[in-house]
């Protein structure tokens, strides 16, 4: 029995040799450039003051090359697999290379996975066998066609269809209202300044969070015994303000990414000397939708950059409808972008532009082309297709170029290995005139500066990616590679198979935006695409090896799994809305202000009033001027509500003085320039000895950010000091004072 076993799995090895060869290609290659690349790859040099250490992970730009390299090996592998396909059918004789296979699988094993995860792939094997053990014993006494029967009898009775429409709806409402607090309410701002007073009710008392988080009034917390003290409940109304202000990046901070780069471009500020994080030419249109809608502020801003994700996720489930013809596999994807949004969680999806599909709105347009493309082979849709992702390029440099740049594969994957070779002299000179155009678009797209690029590369605010998931990512893109190889020779379904191609080869780029931050929140923003990818990749599946085979236990299976999604997305949105009431409840308890500013109309725990003289202050002293000179942890801020910008080198002092460089080139820039008025933090002198955390055990774990936050105003205190001896103090507000230079 195990000699048939043996030549049984021989026979397979030499039947799908150009397989297997492309494996373990593909790993050796991988490991020798890995090891080359270590070796001539430059040491971290990136120095940074020290209290960033603790935002840096400084392995970072190696697992970055890891991927890309990763990746790129498998991508060049497969590109290549005609020629491993010839050279496989002249190699039949040759040894099964199941022995180097095993042998490399085991090294990557004993150097790469710790013993944990090899503990818990051991588990996880074990439950696979004794699962698989059961189902064939299930199989074999007629157990499991006995269940599924039961099973169908169930979802007959409870008529299935009714219930699949049911989900729908209530998926449709619960996206719906994940998205309406940002588009059809009130804005509401919370207190983002660690400095600027707000109230709380505490019961009929009304306290201040000056008195409490800026005093030694908590040097004796630990000694207070009563349970529901005032300082126990003031720490329960205020824990999320406290942690945020302290972290002093919230959604002000964040969105003023948008904010200041529209307003910059509408004042006229020279492009190239403009920092957008998040893409100019995708910032400039966004300011012409907000001329035209309500203008350049806050309010209006929210509304319109949130009302894009109706938009897109909308024409991604209209699309995903008439590529799939089904309702099932349009619902599983309503329902992954569900889960997405849940698992970014309502103060994220408040705090976090980036998550915002606007930068890549395009991709979904662009796959439904090509999918018209393929289904009638008009050239019409293939050229709108490439247009479409040149122009995307221009929304986000690197997303739209992955976008791009994945129809270059796609077409070798058509024409040269499944061998469909209509239209081929079209695209050809489609994608050669493209290629002459895509440097000029892409040059575009980066005008501006980025003095960021270093320190994100540096690891600034991305985290470890663990190796085992790493390798998770290279096994699915290889099981993928080795899909649409085996499928290549299906071409009924030959529309859906090139799209999902096409998108397979996009997701792999967009992946590289979660390898660089390594976190959850970064996956999320892509998941619907990848959610997409994948629910067409199993159409295939599906179509291509069980058509019109097991109907009934599809059907089950199907409606078993949207169930478990349905169960899992609500669960998801019932925290969700805990949060948004969390939110809420903030404003409850706190005195609240309604701001009636130009740029700025919401509800907030702020006092305008605190605000206002330092906007009459700019104004008064720049009237002829758009950009002012201001050295403030407010000015991503009040020079943004009195409609001006900052002439300084960086879009936010505070958090954009990494090292000595920033801070010298900031000095260099006042003293050569010698403005005739300069701005500054009328505390700008003040430090807060203490922090919050320090003294209050609830708060512990922000005590390198707190003292960060003290660390980066110091920076600023420096600068103050080098620069003021040239500058006499004429006028002040709550929160500035304005200097004139000394004639």
């Amino acid at each position: 029995m195990f000699k048939e076993i043996k030549c049984n799995v021989i026979d397979y090895i030499n039947k799908n040799f150009s397989v297997i060869f492309y494996i373990i290609t593909s790993i050796f290659i991988f490991t020798i450039v890995k090891i080359l690349i270590s070796s001539i790859l430059p040491e971290n040099n990136v120095k940074v003051f020290t209290h960033y250490n603790f935002l840096f992970f400084t392995d970072k730009l190696q697992e970055i090359i890891n991927y890309i390299m990763g990746a790129g090996v498998f991508f060049l592998m497969f590109i290549l697999y005609p020629i491993y396909k010839k050279f496989s059918e002249f190699s039949t004789k040759c040894p099964p290379p199941e022995t180097l296979f095993l042998n490399f699988i085991i090294i990557l094993i004993l150097t790469q996975i710790k013993t944990s995860s090899i503990i818990k792939a051991s588990i996880l094997s074990l439950f696979a066998i004794i699962l698989y053990v059961s189902c064939f014993y299930f199989a074999k006494t007629n157990y499991l066609g006995k269940i599924f029967l039961m099973l169908s009898l169930i979802l007959k009775k409870f008529k299935t269809n009714y219930i699949i429409n049911t989900i729908f709806c209530i998926s449709i409402f619960m996206f719906i209202f994940q998205i309406f607090p940002f588009v059809f309410q009130g804005l509401k701002v919370m207190n983002e300044f660690i400095d600027i007073p707000e109230q709380t009710i505490i019961e009929d008392k009304i306290i201040s969070n000056i008195d409490y988080e800026m005093s030694s009034k908590f040097k004796d917390y630990t000694e207070i015994k009563k349970e529901e003290s005032e300082i126990t409940q003031y720490n329960k109304i205020n824990n999320f303000e406290i942690h945020w202000k302290t972290l002093s990046r919230w959604a002000l901070y964040h969105h003023s990414h948008m904010l200041i780069p529209m307003l910059e471009l509408e004042l006229g500020k020279d492009r190239t000397q403009i920092f957008s994080q998040y893409s100019l030419f995708n910032t400039n249109l966004l300011r012409y939708a907000l001329k035209y809608t309500g203008g350049i502020n806050i309010q209006t801003y929210f509304k319109l950059y949130y009302s894009f994700y109706y938009l897109y996720y909308g024409l991604l489930i209209f699309f995903a409808y008439k590529i799939f013809r089904s309702k099932n596999y349009t619902l599983a994807l309503l329902l992954s972008i569900i889960i997405s949004i849940n698992i970014y969680n309502f103060y994220y999806f408040y705090l976090a532009p980036g998550c915002n599909p606007m930068r890549h709105c395009l991709d979904i347009i662009v796959i439904f082309l090509l999918y018209k493309y393929y289904t009638n082979y008009k050239i019409k849709y293939f050229v709108s297709s490439v247009i479409l992702s040149l122009l995307a390029t221009l929304l986000n440099a690197n997303m739209g170029l992955f976008l791009y740049l994945a129809a270059l594969p796609t077409f070798w994957y058509k024409n040269i290995i499944v061998g469909e070779r209509k239209n081929y002299l079209s695209e050809i000179i489609v994608l050669v005139c493209s290629l002459f155009i895509l440097p000029f678009i892409y040059h575009t797209s980066t005008i501006g500066i980025d003095y960021t690029k270093e320190y994100f590369i540096a690891g600034m605010l991305g985290w470890h990616l663990p190796t085992a998931l790493m390798y998770k990512i290279f096994a699915a893109i290889m099981a993928c590679y080795i899909f649409f190889t085996v499928i290549k020779v299906y071409n009924k379904f030959s529309n859906l198979k090139f799209i999902a191609f096409f998108s397979f080869i996009y997701v792999q780029g967009l992946l590289l935006y979660f390898v660089w931050g390594s976190d959850t929140k970064h996956f999320m923003v892509i998941m619907p695409v990848i959610s997409f990818m994948f629910l067409m990749i199993f159409k295939l599946i599906i179509d291509t090896y069980l058509n019109n085979k097991f109907l009934n236990y599809r059907n089950i299976i199907t409606n078993i799994s949207i169930g478990c999604l349905f169960i899992i997305a609500c669960i998801g949105f019932s925290k969700y809305v805990d949060d948004y009431q969390s939110y809420c409840n903030i404003f409850k308890h706190h005195i609240t202000y309604n701001w009636n500013l130009k740029n700025a109309k919401f509800t907030s725990t702020m006092n305008p009033a605190y605000f206002t003289d330092s906007i009459d202050l700019i104004k008064k002293y720049s009237k002829n001027q758009n950009g002012i000179y201001i050295i403030s942890k407010y000015d991503y801020f009040v020079p943004f509500l009195a409609d001006k910008y900052s002439l300084m080198p960086y879009i936010n002092l505070e958090w954009y003085l990494e090292s000595d460089k920033e801070v010298n080139k900031t000095i260099n820039l006042i003293k050569t320039e010698k403005p005739e008025i300069l701005f500054t933090d009328k505390n700008i002198m003040y430090r807060n000895n203490k922090c919050y955390s320090n003294y209050n055990r609830n708060f512990s774990y922000l005590n390198l950010e707190c003292q960060a936050h003290k660390d980066r105003i110091h920076k600023l205190e420096n600068i103050f000091n080098s620069v003021i001896t040239d500058y006499e103090a004429i006028d002040s507000s709550y929160l500035l004072t304005v200097y004139r230079r000394k004639k």
